[in-house]
């Protein structure tokens, strides 16, 4: 899969243009639609892809990263510290 197959997939901002200038985010709404589980399948097609550094932002948290973590570790990645 290319990395520009598997970014289609996922990408869902399509632009700022309703926000009034130097408003605030209040008209943005919540994804509903990236689980913890949605977010590890779609971080594995990018690891597939050669992603070596993977994390979150906004509406990634502790849940998520534990799915990520989980799906690492079924493909045989594992756990270190520095």
């Amino acid at each position: 899969i290319s990395v520009e197959d598997s970014t289609k997939k996922w990408r869902k901002f399509r632009g700022a243009g309703h926000l009034e200038a130097g408003g605030t985010v209040a008209g943005l709404k919540a994804r509903e639609d990236l689980t913890p589980q949605a977010y590890a399948a779609y971080a594995m097609d990018w690891v597939d892809a050669g992603a070596a550094i993977i994390g979150g932002c906004c509406e990634v948290g502790p849940a998520h990263i534990a799915a990520l973590k989980d799906a690492l570790m079924q493909k045989g990645f594992t756990a270190g510290g520095f």
